[in-house]
Order: structure tokens, then C-alpha cells, then sequence
């Protein structure tokens, strides 16, 4: 009885070995399932992450900046010519050319409401008045600081002008000025020649074609002397009010 107790406590014994063992190799194997499993998942995060960000912080260069790739040295490129803005296609009426047969038409192709001459003169005030000043006479800011003077609107040569030569002139340039094309929108353009024709209707009214309410605003008005070329000073009265600047010799108008 002795030695089969013996007997069977070493049987227990060995499976209780065996079964450890058999325990510890399946241990190990889902450790080094979940391990390899750890590791694709790891591998896998990081080819996604680097490539996501090579996509979204790769080499750029900023629009202006200076680029010794190409001749000119500057990195934005000039837009091919012929480029048109999607929905921008200019056609050959007097709406996109101001033209009329070829020539320049001294009518605007919409009726001009008080609202479209301010609108004129907020688009006037935000993209003309730094050359050619509020009043509309060649004395603007940057003109106080060097930049040469482009001609007053006032003189008998610009007034007698059709209304759709200064809507060119935003559409295409003149002389130094370049265009506003691309800036200022077909209709905004024909704002800002209409608003200045009003300019230079105000600078020489006949003041005693004015109602007396007219009469009134132009006598309360004093003339702020940074919107004015010469000094601050109240409207003449009884004349025909006429502030026109006459062309420096050997400059051309625009």
C-alpha cells in the first residue's frame, strides 16, 4: 500500500510538472503572438504617421520669397499669358471693354443710381486716392513722398475724355499705373468713373445754379486741408468753383 501510495503521489507529481510546462510554453506563445501583433501594429502607426506628415508639412516656399531656381530670382511666377480667372472671361462689349465699335464709349451700360456713385467712391477712396488724392487732382499720399504725380482729373483734356477711357485705363494701365483688373471688379470699375465724373462735376458747378439747400451745405462745408491740395479753407462763393491743375511741362496725361 506504502509503494502505491508512492506511487501515485510521483504520478500526481509529474503531471503537475507536465502541466506547468505545457502552462508556460502556451504563455510564451500568446506573449510572442501578442508581441508580433504589438510590433505590426507599431510598424504600421508609424509608416502612416511619417507619410501623412511629409504630406502635410512638406518643403514650400512662400509666395514672395527669393528663389535662385529660376532666372528672375523670384519665386511666384507670373500667370501665363492669356489667363483668364474661372468666371472672369472678359467678351467684347461695352460692359468688359468700355467700347463701343472699337471705340471709347462715353456711356455706361447700366443706370447710374446714388448708389453706384458711392459705391464709386469707397472703390475710388480704397484703390485711387493713395496717387491720385480724394479730390481727384494728382496729389495723393505716396505722391507727397516721391512717386511721381499722375495728371488731375480736372483738366479740359480729362474732362473732355468718354466716360469709358478711365474704365480702360483701370482695365489695362497707363504709364506707371498698372492695372486693376484683377483687384477691382468690372462693375466697381464703372463705379469709380462714374463717381469721377462726379468729382469733376463738383470742382466746376456754377454755384449760383444751386438750390438754397445746396447753397446752405456748401457754405456750412469747410474743406478738411488733408483732403485738399492746397490749405484748409471754406468753398468759394458766387463763382464757378474751379481747382483744375494744370500739366507739368513734358508730362503726358493719363
Amino acid at each position: 500500500m506504502k509503494g502505491r501510495g508512492n506511487m501515485a503521489r510521483s504520478q500526481i507529481g509529474h503531471e503537475d510538472t507536465m502541466t506547468q510546462s505545457y502552462t508556460k510554453v502556451i504563455f510564451q506563445k500568446k506573449n510572442l503572438c501578442a508581441s508580433s501583433w504589438l510590433s505590426v501594429f507599431v510598424s504600421a502607426f508609424c509608416f502612416v504617421s511619417l507619410g501623412c506628415n511629409d504630406m502635410y508639412d512638406k518643403a514650400r516656399w512662400k509666395p514672395l520669397e527669393k528663389n535662385n531656381f529660376f532666372a528672375d530670382g523670384a519665386m511666384a511666377r507670373p500667370l501665363p499669358e492669356g489667363t483668364v480667372a474661372r468666371g472672369a472671361a472678359a467678351g467684347n462689349d461695352l460692359m468688359s471693354t468700355g467700347k463701343i465699335n472699337g471705340q471709347f464709349a462715353d456711356a455706361f451700360p447700366f443706370v447710374v443710381t446714388e448708389e453706384l456713385v458711392k459705391r464709386g467712391q469707397n472703390q475710388f477712396t480704397t484703390f485711387c486716392t493713395p496717387c491720385h488724392g480724394r479730390l481727384g487732382d494728382g496729389n495723393g499720399m505716396i505722391v507727397q513722398r516721391g512717386f511721381p504725380r499722375p495728371n488731375s482729373f480736372h483738366t479740359d483734356s480729362l474732362r473732355a475724355r468718354p466716360v469709358g477711357y478711365f474704365f480702360d485705363v483701370m482695365t489695362n494701365g497707363f504709364g506707371k499705373m498698372y492695372n486693376y483688373a484683377a483687384s477691382v471688379t468690372p462693375k466697381d470699375r464703372w463705379a469709380i468713373a462714374a463717381y469721377i465724373r462726379a468729382l469733376q462735376l463738383s470742382q466746376r458747378i456754377d454755384y449760383s445754379s444751386l438750390s438754397d439747400e445746396e447753397k446752405k451745405k456748401v457754405s456750412d462745408a469747410t474743406v478738411h486741408p488733408r483732403l485738399n491740395s492746397s490749405e484748409g479753407r471754406r468753398l468759394p462763393t458766387g463763382r464757378v468753383i474751379d481747382d483744375s491743375a494744370r500739366v507739368p511741362s513734358g508730362q503726358k496725361e493719363h
